[in-house]
């Protein structure tokens, strides 16, 4: 369920962010779906706006989202780089659980 959940929003951040720039929105996201192995916060890389790679960010860390922008920190409050909302995505539990009730309810 893990790779359909993370295709799924993968897929819908990618074609937000084509849509918005104009344009065309199918892109193959298989190989970054391969990627995600785990729960947590990923950095998404951008090539002229083709994403190119997904790579997780170490744990522990802390993240703060301020006017649309994603603040990344160590655990110590040491800050590590800045994110646009296009490069950063979280894969979380609630969420997941969530799709995979939706996927059910449409079944019955």
């Amino acid at each position: 369920m893990l790779n359909k959940y993370v295709e799924h929003k993968l897929k819908l951040k990618v074609t937000t962010h084509l849509s918005l720039a104009g344009l065309e929105t199918n892109v193959d996201i298989s190989s970054l779906v391969e990627k995600v192995k785990d729960l947590g916060d990923y950095k998404i890389t951008w090539v002229q706006n083709v994403p190119t790679d997904i790579v997780m960010y170490d744990k522990p860390h802390q993240v703060r989202v301020e006017s649309g922008k994603y603040f990344i920190f160590s655990e110590d409050g040491t800050f590590k780089h800045q994110l646009f909302s296009s490069e950063f995505i979280e894969f979380n539990l609630k969420e997941m659980r969530e799709y995979k009730l939706s996927k059910i309810l449409k079944e019955i």
